[in-house]
């Protein structure tokens, strides 16, 4: 007849401290595990890109998902002074790369038209951007083509289409990257609080998004 194990045995008490340690070493485990942060840069890796940044970014959410049979990845990444956004999606044909990129542009801009705030009465006012806080238009070469590129104002919740001078905490770095080798979408924003936004450094990092070299 087997025996029945008690709490004051050698074998019970054995196994009553691995069921302890086990409650209270895994949880303290899994937080750790948590903790280790990932870089943009090995986010990226298995699509053959790279940002050489002066400090490289933590990633902070990272999000995949399916919809119309396109692949479609968020990813946002945090240094120190600089905050990536990044909106990836394939396959892409080159036709339609070219109608997604133009409406983007197309989008950003619009947040920076007439704004027309409504009142409960006869009258509505309209609110014009002053020209001088419209987004700046620039050209890099980005993968091996031309790209546009566009510098706006931000809030502090890096949201674009603020010309308040209150209300402008972040500066932003807008532009579409298609690779056509990959048939893959690169949507990025960096951002920079306004304080420490320098545009020709800027401008370099957006530059530097580059293909890796084997």
């Amino acid at each position: 007849m087997a025996k029945k194990m008690t709490s004051g045995s050698p074998a019970g008490n054995t196994l009553a401290y691995t069921l302890i340690s086990l409650l209270v070493f895994m949880p303290l485990f899994g937080r750790a595990c948590a903790q280790i942060p990932v870089k943009l840069n090995d986010a990226l890796a298995s699509y053959g890109v790279i940002f050489d940044l002066p400090e490289e970014p933590n990633v902070q959410q990272d999000f995949t998902f399916i919809a119309k049979q396109k692949e479609y990845r968020t990813i946002t990444a945090q240094a120190r002074n600089t905050r990536v956004e990044m909106e990836i999606i394939k396959p892409f044909t080159a036709d339609e790369a070219g109608a997604y990129t133009g409406s983007q542009y197309a989008i950003v801009k619009a947040l920076y038209s007439p704004q027309i705030i409504p009142y409960t009465g006869e009258f509505t006012v309209t609110t014009d951007c002053p020209p001088d806080k419209k987004p700046q238009e620039s050209t890099l070469e980005i993968l091996g083509k031309k790209t546009a590129v566009l510098v706006a104002n931000a809030t502090e919740r890096y949201t674009f289409g603020v010309w308040e001078e209150d209300l402008i905490k972040q500066r932003g770095v807008f532009y579409v990257v298609y690779d056509h080798r990959s048939a893959t979408i690169y949507k990025i924003t960096l951002f920079r609080p306004v304080e420490e936004f320098n545009l020709q450094e800027m401008l370099n990092i957006a530059a530097s998004f580059s293909r890796l070299t084997s």
